[in-house]
């Protein structure tokens, strides 16, 4: 199809269910980063309730292999939702790539409302997102091995 052309009858249906295919899936990527990130911090909130509770309920304290055992949870849910995370960004990159060829195959009316922002522009402002969310995810991973082992 040249850019000249409006798209007709099936291929502009198609192409306007594409869009929304993809932008309904961007907006479900984005809520699973966060759904993501909340998991991962009520796991380091239950192993500091668990090692609380251990560390009241028992007059001798913890044993420094349940300390251990612990902190290797929170450190696997710390890796796991990291690499989710990151999963998650390739996954948005290539839904944006497939927003911005629905979108040049639509009417001239769409483009010319449609906010075209670079791709590149698009990347950062996704990586910014993602590393809050994983930064989220690093330091309170760390605070929760530092006051298991330490606290």
């Amino acid at each position: 199809m040249s850019k000249e052309t409006e798209p007709t009858g099936d291929e502009a249906q198609d192409l306007r269910l594409l869009f929304e295919h993809a932008t309904n899936e961007m907006r479900f990527l984005k809520s699973q980063q966060w759904t993501i990130t909340n998991y991962v911090v009520a796991v380091y909130v239950a192993v500091i309730a668990i090692t609380s509770l251990l560390e009241s309920n028992f007059s001798c304290g913890v044993l420094p292999c349940e300390h251990y055992f612990l902190a290797i949870a929170a450190v696997f849910a710390a890796i796991f939702g990291l690499r989710m995370i990151r999963r998650i960004d390739k996954d948005l990159t290539k839904n944006r790539e497939r927003i911005d060829k629905a979108v040049d195959g639509l009417s001239e009316a769409f483009k010319a409302v449609w906010v075209r922002i670079p791709i590149a522009e698009k990347e950062k402002i996704s990586r910014n997102f993602s590393a809050v969310l994983q930064a989220v995810i690093l330091v309170g991973g760390l605070v929760v091995v530092y006051l298991i082992i330490v606290g």
